[in-house]
């Protein structure tokens, strides 16, 4: 795989000029994260969503489903979990952007790589078209304001995810 980075965009976004010469149905253009107002950013606060976008050119009809897909990465290289776009059919060929909402109170404080890919799927057989590791990186932010989750503790938690999850507390009456 050879890979070209156009410089001057900022380092909001990436522009991708030539990428992955085995995928001739494929061609990343660009990819960027968005706060939540639609700004390029680089970081979060850890209660706002923020959304990953690749811009992408279906080059030719195939048999089979692009699936953009992105992979995100702690700063020691532990994978966090993969995101891939559901419920795709055949597209037919032109421009297309792929974004991703990333909710608030899911990624733990930190660091995180963000790698873009896209895979074609046919039947049980897939392809990579295009994969960049590391491509992107978001910076996720905690406060550390007390509040109602956090009970005044104001430490680093940790783990790589800090999801806000549905509780139910009852008392047990036996």
């Amino acid at each position: 795989m050879i890979n070209f980075f156009e410089s001057g965009l900022g380092e909001d976004s990436v522009k991708l000029i030539f990428a992955n010469t085995s995928s001739r149905a494929f061609l990343s253009r660009s990819a960027r994260i968005l706060d939540r107002f639609g700004n390029p950013t680089k970081s979060v606060d850890i209660h706002e969503p923020f959304t990953v976008e690749m811009k992408y050119e279906i080059k030719k009809n195939i048999d089979g489903v692009i699936v953009p897909n992105y992979q995100f990465h702690t700063a020691t290289g532990v994978c966090g979990f993969v995101a891939n776009a559901p419920n795709l059919k055949e597209m037919m060929p032109g421009f297309y952007n792929a974004r991703c909402v990333i909710p608030g109170n899911i990624m733990n404080e930190g660091t995180y790589s963000i790698g873009v890919a896209a895979t074609t799927y046919i039947g049980s057989k897939y392809q990579v078209n295009y994969y960049e590791r590391g491509l992107l990186t978001i910076t996720i932010r905690d406060p550390k304001i007390p509040d109602a989750y956090n009970y005044g503790y104001c430490q680093t938690v940790p783990g790589i995810l800090r999801p806000r999850l549905m509780w139910e507390l009852t008392k047990d009456n036996s």
